[in-house]
Protein backbone atom coordinates (compact mmCIF):
# COMPACT_ATOMS: atom_id res chain seq x y z
CA UNK A 1 0.00 0.00 0.00
CA UNK A 2 1.24 2.97 -0.86
CA UNK A 3 2.32 5.78 1.86
CA UNK A 4 -0.09 9.09 2.21
CA UNK A 5 1.65 12.22 1.55
CA UNK A 6 3.07 14.47 4.55
CA UNK A 7 0.41 16.79 5.66
CA UNK A 8 -0.69 20.25 3.94
CA UNK A 9 1.44 22.60 5.97
CA UNK A 10 -1.81 24.45 7.77
CA UNK A 11 -1.98 21.55 10.33
CA UNK A 12 0.17 22.39 13.36
CA UNK A 13 2.97 20.49 13.91
CA UNK A 14 3.02 19.03 17.62
CA UNK A 15 5.87 16.64 19.69
CA UNK A 16 5.55 13.28 21.51
CA UNK A 17 8.48 12.78 23.36
CA UNK A 18 9.22 9.56 24.95
CA UNK A 19 12.53 9.20 26.79
CA UNK A 20 13.43 5.96 28.27
CA UNK A 21 16.66 5.73 30.55
CA UNK A 22 18.81 3.19 30.19
CA UNK A 23 17.42 0.94 27.59
CA UNK A 24 19.40 -1.04 25.27
CA UNK A 25 17.90 -1.70 21.84
CA UNK A 26 18.63 -5.79 22.05
CA UNK A 27 16.24 -5.72 24.85
CA UNK A 28 13.94 -3.36 23.24
CA UNK A 29 13.65 -6.58 20.65
CA UNK A 30 14.45 -9.33 23.48
CA UNK A 31 11.73 -8.11 25.19
CA UNK A 32 7.83 -8.55 25.05
CA UNK A 33 7.19 -5.52 23.20
CA UNK A 34 4.25 -5.29 20.43
CA UNK A 35 3.91 -1.73 20.32
CA UNK A 36 8.19 -1.06 19.51
CA UNK A 37 8.03 -4.42 17.07
CA UNK A 38 4.63 -3.21 15.52
CA UNK A 39 6.66 0.35 14.51
CA UNK A 40 10.00 -1.44 13.53
CA UNK A 41 7.87 -3.61 11.26
CA UNK A 42 5.59 -0.97 9.67
CA UNK A 43 9.06 0.87 9.16
CA UNK A 44 11.12 -2.06 7.31
CA UNK A 45 7.90 -3.04 5.29
CA UNK A 46 6.74 0.47 4.09
CA UNK A 47 3.42 -0.18 5.42
CA UNK A 48 3.45 2.80 8.66
CA UNK A 49 5.28 6.45 8.38
CA UNK A 50 8.35 5.55 10.54
CA UNK A 51 11.83 5.25 10.68
CA UNK A 52 14.05 3.68 13.37
CA UNK A 53 17.91 2.86 13.82
CA UNK A 54 18.93 0.62 17.08
CA UNK A 55 22.68 1.25 16.09
CA UNK A 56 23.46 5.02 17.22
CA UNK A 57 26.01 5.83 19.66
CA UNK A 58 25.70 7.86 22.72
CA UNK A 59 27.29 11.02 23.00
CA UNK A 60 30.07 11.89 25.02
CA UNK A 61 29.74 8.74 27.36
CA UNK A 62 27.04 6.04 28.22
CA UNK A 63 26.18 8.45 31.29
CA UNK A 64 22.55 9.79 31.50
CA UNK A 65 23.00 13.69 32.71
CA UNK A 66 25.82 14.08 29.65
CA UNK A 67 23.96 11.98 26.93
CA UNK A 68 20.61 13.89 27.56
CA UNK A 69 22.22 17.31 27.80
CA UNK A 70 23.88 16.38 24.11
CA UNK A 71 20.63 15.19 22.93
CA UNK A 72 18.39 18.11 24.17
CA UNK A 73 20.73 21.06 23.53
CA UNK A 74 21.94 19.34 20.05
CA UNK A 75 25.33 20.68 21.22
CA UNK A 76 28.79 18.02 21.95
CA UNK A 77 30.41 18.17 25.45
CA UNK A 78 32.81 20.72 25.01
CA UNK A 79 29.71 22.95 24.33
CA UNK A 80 27.63 21.95 27.15
CA UNK A 81 29.99 20.87 29.62
CA UNK A 82 27.47 18.36 31.52
CA UNK A 83 30.42 16.20 32.72
CA UNK A 84 28.39 14.34 35.75
CA UNK A 85 24.82 13.05 37.06
CA UNK A 86 25.55 15.52 40.09
CA UNK A 87 23.62 17.91 38.64
CA UNK A 88 23.06 19.51 42.40
CA UNK A 89 26.41 20.92 42.28
CA UNK A 90 27.13 20.94 38.41
CA UNK A 91 24.40 23.01 37.53
CA UNK A 92 23.14 26.85 38.87
CA UNK A 93 19.67 28.24 37.45
CA UNK A 94 18.84 32.36 38.16
CA UNK A 95 15.93 33.78 38.45
CA UNK A 96 14.55 34.35 34.90
CA UNK A 97 15.34 30.39 34.42
CA UNK A 98 18.44 30.01 32.63
CA UNK A 99 20.81 27.30 33.58
CA UNK A 100 24.90 27.23 34.34
CA UNK A 101 27.20 24.58 34.28
CA UNK A 102 29.79 24.83 36.74
CA UNK A 103 33.47 23.64 35.58
CA UNK A 104 33.36 19.87 36.69
CA UNK A 105 36.28 18.49 38.66
CA UNK A 106 38.01 15.36 37.75
CA UNK A 107 37.18 12.39 40.02
CA UNK A 108 39.85 9.53 38.67
CA UNK A 109 41.15 8.18 41.35
CA UNK A 110 43.85 5.79 39.47
CA UNK A 111 47.36 7.94 39.35
CA UNK A 112 47.68 7.77 35.68
CA UNK A 113 44.85 9.15 33.49
CA UNK A 114 45.64 6.09 30.48
CA UNK A 115 44.68 3.72 32.90
CA UNK A 116 41.10 5.43 32.83
CA UNK A 117 38.35 3.99 30.50
CA UNK A 118 37.29 6.77 30.23
CA UNK A 119 40.85 8.97 29.97
CA UNK A 120 39.40 11.55 26.65
CA UNK A 121 36.99 12.28 28.68
CA UNK A 122 38.47 12.85 31.83
CA UNK A 123 40.96 15.35 30.00
CA UNK A 124 38.22 17.38 28.92
CA UNK A 125 36.88 17.80 32.57
CA UNK A 126 40.05 18.58 33.59
CA UNK A 127 40.34 21.75 31.20
CA UNK A 128 39.14 24.27 33.77
CA UNK A 129 37.07 26.95 32.59
CA UNK A 130 36.45 30.73 34.33
CA UNK A 131 33.48 30.41 36.34
CA UNK A 132 29.99 29.35 34.68
CA UNK A 133 28.74 29.24 31.53
CA UNK A 134 25.31 28.87 30.71
CA UNK A 135 23.60 25.93 29.35
CA UNK A 136 23.46 26.20 25.59
CA UNK A 137 19.40 26.08 25.01
CA UNK A 138 16.97 22.81 25.29
CA UNK A 139 14.43 21.52 23.14
CA UNK A 140 12.10 22.71 25.53
CA UNK A 141 13.58 26.61 25.87
CA UNK A 142 14.07 26.67 21.48
CA UNK A 143 10.14 25.90 21.44
CA UNK A 144 9.21 28.52 24.24
CA UNK A 145 11.35 31.23 22.60
CA UNK A 146 9.23 31.01 19.61
CA UNK A 147 5.97 31.03 21.36
CA UNK A 148 5.36 27.21 22.03
CA UNK A 149 3.86 25.92 24.88
CA UNK A 150 5.67 22.62 26.24
CA UNK A 151 4.90 20.14 28.78
CA UNK A 152 7.70 17.52 30.75
CA UNK A 153 6.42 14.72 33.15
CA UNK A 154 9.38 13.60 34.46
CA UNK A 155 9.09 10.02 36.15
CA UNK A 156 12.15 9.17 38.81
CA UNK A 157 15.79 10.45 38.70
CA UNK A 158 15.26 14.32 37.71
CA UNK A 159 18.14 15.06 36.01
CA UNK A 160 16.27 16.20 32.51
CA UNK A 161 13.89 18.53 34.26
CA UNK A 162 16.91 19.78 35.76
CA UNK A 163 18.56 20.33 32.62
CA UNK A 164 15.50 22.63 31.79
CA UNK A 165 16.48 24.17 35.39
CA UNK A 166 12.99 22.64 36.87
CA UNK A 167 12.93 21.27 40.70
CA UNK A 168 10.99 21.10 43.57
CA UNK A 169 9.88 24.53 43.81
CA UNK A 170 10.39 25.36 40.74
CA UNK A 171 8.04 23.78 38.27
CA UNK A 172 6.52 26.47 35.79
CA UNK A 173 9.66 27.77 33.24
CA UNK A 174 10.19 30.61 30.68
CA UNK A 175 7.25 32.55 31.34
CA UNK A 176 5.16 30.13 32.10
CA UNK A 177 5.76 28.24 28.75
CA UNK A 178 7.16 25.02 30.21
CA UNK A 179 5.24 23.29 32.75
CA UNK A 180 7.41 20.57 34.71
CA UNK A 181 5.98 17.74 36.85
CA UNK A 182 7.86 15.16 38.45
CA UNK A 183 6.35 11.62 40.09
CA UNK A 184 8.26 8.72 41.91
CA UNK A 185 10.34 6.23 40.24
CA UNK A 186 7.93 3.66 40.11
CA UNK A 187 6.11 1.55 37.88
CA UNK A 188 3.14 3.03 39.16
CA UNK A 189 3.75 6.46 38.82
CA UNK A 190 4.72 6.08 35.31
CA UNK A 191 0.96 4.62 34.50
CA UNK A 192 -0.43 7.87 35.88
CA UNK A 193 1.78 10.17 34.07
CA UNK A 194 0.84 8.05 30.84
CA UNK A 195 -2.77 8.79 32.34
CA UNK A 196 -2.29 12.21 32.02
CA UNK A 197 -0.98 12.29 28.92
CA UNK A 198 -4.11 10.20 27.54
CA UNK A 199 -6.41 12.90 29.17
CA UNK A 200 -4.52 15.59 27.84
CA UNK A 201 -4.83 14.22 23.60
CA UNK A 202 -8.28 12.97 24.82
CA UNK A 203 -9.61 16.97 25.77
CA UNK A 204 -10.76 17.56 21.95
CA UNK A 205 -11.87 21.14 23.44
CA UNK A 206 -8.54 22.03 24.29
CA UNK A 207 -5.42 22.95 22.10
CA UNK A 208 -2.30 20.51 23.14
CA UNK A 209 0.89 22.08 24.13
CA UNK A 210 3.65 21.96 21.19
CA UNK A 211 6.00 19.68 22.92
CA UNK A 212 4.37 17.09 25.12
CA UNK A 213 7.45 15.21 26.74
CA UNK A 214 7.56 11.70 28.79
CA UNK A 215 10.55 11.24 30.59
CA UNK A 216 11.21 7.61 32.71
CA UNK A 217 13.77 6.04 34.86
CA UNK A 218 12.62 3.20 35.29
CA UNK A 219 14.30 1.25 33.46
CA UNK A 220 17.58 2.77 33.91
CA UNK A 221 16.35 1.49 37.58
CA UNK A 222 15.25 -2.11 37.29
CA UNK A 223 18.90 -2.13 35.09
CA UNK A 224 20.66 -1.26 38.29
CA UNK A 225 19.08 -3.10 40.57
CA UNK A 226 18.96 -6.47 38.96
CA UNK A 227 21.70 -5.87 35.86
CA UNK A 228 21.27 -4.60 32.50
CA UNK A 229 20.97 -8.35 30.55
CA UNK A 230 19.06 -10.43 28.52
CA UNK A 231 18.56 -12.63 30.73
CA UNK A 232 17.19 -10.63 33.56
CA UNK A 233 13.71 -11.09 33.89
CA UNK A 234 13.25 -7.71 35.80
CA UNK A 235 14.91 -5.86 33.45
CA UNK A 236 12.83 -6.90 30.53
CA UNK A 237 9.75 -6.90 32.80
CA UNK A 238 10.36 -2.88 33.17
CA UNK A 239 10.65 -2.52 29.01
CA UNK A 240 7.83 -4.20 28.73
CA UNK A 241 5.98 -1.89 31.00
CA UNK A 242 7.18 1.01 29.33
CA UNK A 243 6.24 -0.83 25.76
CA UNK A 244 2.42 -0.82 26.65
CA UNK A 245 2.28 2.51 28.01
CA UNK A 246 3.25 3.41 24.65
CA UNK A 247 0.82 1.83 23.19
CA UNK A 248 -1.49 4.20 25.30
CA UNK A 249 -0.19 6.94 23.79
CA UNK A 250 -0.17 5.67 20.52
CA UNK A 251 -3.65 5.22 20.41
CA UNK A 252 -4.63 8.40 22.11
CA UNK A 253 -2.64 10.29 19.24
CA UNK A 254 -4.15 8.38 16.56
CA UNK A 255 -8.33 9.19 18.08
CA UNK A 256 -6.67 12.88 18.55
CA UNK A 257 -5.56 13.49 15.24
CA UNK A 258 -8.69 11.71 13.69
CA UNK A 259 -10.92 15.30 14.87
CA UNK A 260 -7.61 17.92 15.14
CA UNK A 261 -5.68 19.47 12.51
CA UNK A 262 -2.16 18.63 14.40
CA UNK A 263 0.50 17.07 12.51
CA UNK A 264 2.11 14.66 15.76
CA UNK A 265 5.66 12.78 15.66
CA UNK A 266 6.47 10.40 17.90
CA UNK A 267 9.35 9.85 18.98
CA UNK A 268 11.47 7.44 21.29
CA UNK A 269 14.96 7.27 22.07
CA UNK A 270 17.38 6.28 25.44
CA UNK A 271 20.38 8.03 26.55
CA UNK A 272 22.29 4.52 27.31
CA UNK A 273 22.56 1.18 27.29
CA UNK A 274 24.50 -1.14 30.28
CA UNK A 275 25.79 -4.56 31.12
CA UNK A 276 25.23 -7.03 34.21
CA UNK A 277 28.30 -6.97 36.65
CA UNK A 278 28.45 -10.75 36.88
CA UNK A 279 29.00 -10.95 33.02
CA UNK A 280 32.35 -8.42 33.61
CA UNK A 281 35.61 -10.07 33.78
CA UNK A 282 37.55 -9.12 36.56
CA UNK A 283 40.15 -7.36 35.91
CA UNK A 284 37.36 -5.13 33.60
CA UNK A 285 35.21 -4.83 37.08
CA UNK A 286 37.95 -3.63 39.32
CA UNK A 287 39.52 -1.27 37.16
CA UNK A 288 34.95 0.09 36.47
CA UNK A 289 35.41 0.22 40.12
CA UNK A 290 38.13 2.15 41.04
CA UNK A 291 37.83 5.11 38.66
CA UNK A 292 36.16 7.63 39.96
CA UNK A 293 35.33 9.24 36.70
CA UNK A 294 32.03 7.29 36.03
CA UNK A 295 28.96 8.52 37.65
CA UNK A 296 31.33 11.26 38.97
CA UNK A 297 32.28 9.76 41.92
CA UNK A 298 29.49 8.00 42.73
CA UNK A 299 31.25 4.18 43.08
CA UNK A 300 28.84 1.81 41.11
CA UNK A 301 30.54 -1.31 42.96
CA UNK A 302 27.02 -1.91 44.79
CA UNK A 303 24.80 -2.28 41.43
CA UNK A 304 24.20 -5.19 39.92
CA UNK A 305 24.06 -3.51 36.96
CA UNK A 306 26.50 -0.95 35.62
CA UNK A 307 27.08 1.64 32.57
CA UNK A 308 29.80 4.42 31.22
CA UNK A 309 31.62 2.19 28.97
CA UNK A 310 32.00 3.94 25.89
CA UNK A 311 33.74 1.27 24.13
CA UNK A 312 31.33 -1.50 24.67
CA UNK A 313 28.35 -2.07 22.70
CA UNK A 314 25.99 -2.89 25.47
CA UNK A 315 26.45 0.25 27.22
CA UNK A 316 27.10 2.90 24.65
CA UNK A 317 24.51 2.15 21.58
CA UNK A 318 20.97 3.69 21.58
CA UNK A 319 18.25 3.63 19.33
CA UNK A 320 15.75 6.19 18.02
CA UNK A 321 12.29 5.70 16.69
CA UNK A 322 10.42 8.62 14.77
CA UNK A 323 6.64 8.03 13.81
CA UNK A 324 4.41 10.09 11.72
CA UNK A 325 2.73 11.57 8.37
CA UNK A 326 6.05 13.38 7.50
CA UNK A 327 8.57 11.00 7.97
CA UNK A 328 10.26 8.46 5.59
CA UNK A 329 9.47 4.81 6.43
CA UNK A 330 12.40 3.06 6.91
CA UNK A 331 15.93 2.27 8.72
CA UNK A 332 18.22 5.07 9.31
CA UNK A 333 21.73 4.51 7.62
CA UNK A 334 24.04 5.04 8.46
CA UNK A 335 22.59 5.62 12.12
CA UNK A 336 22.10 9.26 13.48
CA UNK A 337 23.99 10.91 15.93
CA UNK A 338 23.40 12.06 19.29
CA UNK A 339 23.43 15.69 17.93
CA UNK A 340 20.98 14.74 14.97
CA UNK A 341 18.15 14.33 17.19
CA UNK A 342 17.26 18.58 18.11
CA UNK A 343 17.68 19.26 14.50
CA UNK A 344 14.95 16.71 13.84
CA UNK A 345 12.66 17.07 16.07
CA UNK A 346 12.92 21.36 15.70
CA UNK A 347 12.85 20.60 11.65
CA UNK A 348 9.75 18.88 12.44
CA UNK A 349 8.08 22.16 14.51
CA UNK A 350 9.04 24.61 11.72
CA UNK A 351 11.90 25.80 13.74
CA UNK A 352 15.43 27.02 12.88
CA UNK A 353 17.98 24.42 13.77
CA UNK A 354 21.09 26.38 11.55
CA UNK A 355 23.46 26.98 14.79
CA UNK A 356 23.52 23.16 15.29
CA UNK A 357 26.14 20.91 14.19
CA UNK A 358 23.81 18.11 13.76
CA UNK A 359 21.25 17.55 10.69
CA UNK A 360 17.85 17.07 10.38
CA UNK A 361 17.00 12.63 9.66
CA UNK A 362 14.34 10.54 8.83
CA UNK A 363 11.60 13.44 7.11
CA UNK A 364 10.59 13.97 4.25
CA UNK A 365 11.31 16.82 2.32
CA UNK A 366 9.62 20.01 3.63
CA UNK A 367 6.44 21.00 0.61
CA UNK A 368 6.36 24.13 -0.76
CA UNK A 369 4.09 26.47 1.72
CA UNK A 370 1.39 28.53 -0.38
CA UNK A 371 -0.40 31.02 1.01
CA UNK A 372 -3.96 30.03 0.64
CA UNK A 373 -5.33 33.85 -0.93
CA UNK A 374 -2.58 33.30 -3.58
CA UNK A 375 -4.49 30.55 -5.04
CA UNK A 376 -2.98 27.41 -6.66
CA UNK A 377 -2.08 23.87 -5.59
CA UNK A 378 0.66 21.96 -5.21
CA UNK A 379 0.68 18.30 -7.26
CA UNK A 380 2.45 15.05 -5.84
CA UNK A 381 5.83 15.86 -6.81
CA UNK A 382 5.67 19.59 -5.12
CA UNK A 383 5.08 21.20 -8.07
CA UNK A 384 3.51 24.87 -7.69
CA UNK A 385 0.33 24.70 -10.45
CA UNK A 386 2.13 21.07 -11.90
CA UNK A 387 5.02 24.07 -12.98
CA UNK A 388 7.59 25.03 -10.21
CA UNK A 389 9.05 23.53 -7.73
CA UNK A 390 11.10 26.67 -5.86
CA UNK A 391 11.26 30.18 -5.36
CA UNK A 392 13.01 32.68 -7.34
CA UNK A 393 13.56 35.92 -6.66
CA UNK A 394 13.89 37.12 -10.16
CA UNK A 395 11.93 36.01 -13.00
CA UNK A 396 8.76 34.38 -13.49
CA UNK A 397 6.47 36.90 -13.00
CA UNK A 398 3.30 35.15 -14.37
CA UNK A 399 3.12 33.72 -10.44
CA UNK A 400 3.81 37.23 -8.98
CA UNK A 401 1.19 39.53 -10.86
CA UNK A 402 -1.54 39.62 -8.18
CA UNK A 403 -0.97 43.40 -6.91
CA UNK A 404 -3.46 43.16 -4.36
CA UNK A 405 -1.15 40.79 -2.56
CA UNK A 406 2.08 41.44 -0.78
CA UNK A 407 5.44 40.06 -2.78
CA UNK A 408 5.51 37.19 0.12
CA UNK A 409 2.10 36.39 0.10
CA UNK A 410 2.24 35.87 -3.74
CA UNK A 411 2.44 32.12 -5.50
CA UNK A 412 6.31 32.38 -6.03
CA UNK A 413 7.62 34.55 -3.59
CA UNK A 414 10.62 36.87 -4.67
CA UNK A 415 11.88 37.23 -0.87
CA UNK A 416 14.66 35.27 0.00
CA UNK A 417 15.53 32.86 2.87
CA UNK A 418 18.33 33.82 4.62
CA UNK A 419 20.07 31.31 7.43
CA UNK A 420 23.47 31.86 9.10
CA UNK A 421 25.78 29.21 9.95
CA UNK A 422 28.47 29.17 11.96
CA UNK A 423 31.91 27.60 9.83
CA UNK A 424 33.39 24.98 12.21
CA UNK A 425 36.83 23.15 11.50
CA UNK A 426 35.28 20.04 9.98
CA UNK A 427 33.19 22.15 6.90
CA UNK A 428 35.45 21.58 3.89
CA UNK A 429 33.32 22.15 0.80
CA UNK A 430 30.16 24.67 -0.29
CA UNK A 431 27.94 22.94 -3.23
CA UNK A 432 25.37 25.15 -4.46
CA UNK A 433 22.74 23.21 -6.70
CA UNK A 434 19.35 23.52 -8.50
CA UNK A 435 16.25 21.46 -8.18
CA UNK A 436 17.51 19.30 -10.79
CA UNK A 437 20.08 18.01 -8.18
CA UNK A 438 18.02 18.32 -4.96
CA UNK A 439 15.32 16.07 -6.48
CA UNK A 440 17.28 13.22 -6.94
CA UNK A 441 19.83 13.46 -4.09
CA UNK A 442 19.63 14.43 -0.43
CA UNK A 443 22.29 16.38 1.64
CA UNK A 444 23.92 12.93 2.74
CA UNK A 445 23.87 11.71 -0.97
CA UNK A 446 25.59 14.58 -2.50
CA UNK A 447 28.13 14.75 -0.19
CA UNK A 448 29.42 11.15 0.17
CA UNK A 449 29.47 11.04 -3.51
CA UNK A 450 31.37 14.05 -3.83
CA UNK A 451 33.85 13.71 -1.13
CA UNK A 452 34.87 9.57 -2.15
CA UNK A 453 36.28 11.76 -5.40
CA UNK A 454 37.79 14.82 -4.07
CA UNK A 455 40.41 13.10 -1.74
CA UNK A 456 42.05 11.93 -4.76
CA UNK A 457 44.28 13.62 -7.53
CA UNK A 458 40.79 14.83 -9.68
CA UNK A 459 40.02 18.28 -9.47
CA UNK A 460 37.05 19.96 -8.12
CA UNK A 461 35.61 20.72 -11.62
CA UNK A 462 35.95 16.51 -12.58
CA UNK A 463 33.90 15.22 -9.73
CA UNK A 464 31.00 17.70 -10.22
CA UNK A 465 30.75 16.75 -13.84
CA UNK A 466 31.10 13.47 -12.73
CA UNK A 467 28.14 14.01 -10.13
CA UNK A 468 26.12 15.97 -12.67
CA UNK A 469 26.48 13.26 -15.03
CA UNK A 470 24.83 10.97 -12.65
CA UNK A 471 21.92 13.40 -12.05
CA UNK A 472 20.77 12.83 -16.08
CA UNK A 473 19.06 10.07 -16.86
CA UNK A 474 19.03 9.23 -20.58
CA UNK A 475 17.59 11.68 -23.16
CA UNK A 476 16.78 14.19 -19.91
CA UNK A 477 15.90 17.46 -20.13
CA UNK A 478 16.07 18.14 -16.94
CA UNK A 479 18.75 21.28 -15.87
CA UNK A 480 21.13 20.52 -13.22
CA UNK A 481 23.85 22.98 -12.13
CA UNK A 482 26.27 22.66 -9.60
CA UNK A 483 29.00 25.63 -8.11
CA UNK A 484 31.93 24.66 -5.88
CA UNK A 485 33.95 27.80 -4.37
CA UNK A 486 37.34 26.63 -3.73
CA UNK A 487 37.60 25.46 0.07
Amino acid sequence: MAAELPPPPHRSPKLLLVLIDGCRPDALLAADAPNARALLRGAKAGAERCAFSLHSQTDPVPISAPSWATLLTGQPASEHRVASNDLDSLLVTDAQGQVFVNAAPCFCRSPRASACFVSAFSEAKRRRVAGPKALPPTLFHRVAEHGGQCRLLNVGWAGVAKLCGADQDRLSLLGGRLKVQLYRDEASELSVAVADIVSTLEDLAADAPAVLALYTHTVDLAGHMHGFSLDVPQYLEAIEHVDACLGRLRAALAARQGHKAEDWLLAVTTDHGGGAAKDMPRELWSSFVDCGCLHQGVSQAGFEGVHGLQDLATHSTRFLILAGSAVRPGELTPPPAALDLLPTLLRHLRLPSDDLPGQSRGLETTRPVIPRRAGGKVNREGRINGDLNLSRALGDFFYKKNRRLAPEAQLISPLPEVRCRQLIERDRYLLLGCDGVWERFTNQQVADFLLKRLPSSRSISQACAEFLDSCLAANSQNGAQALNPKP
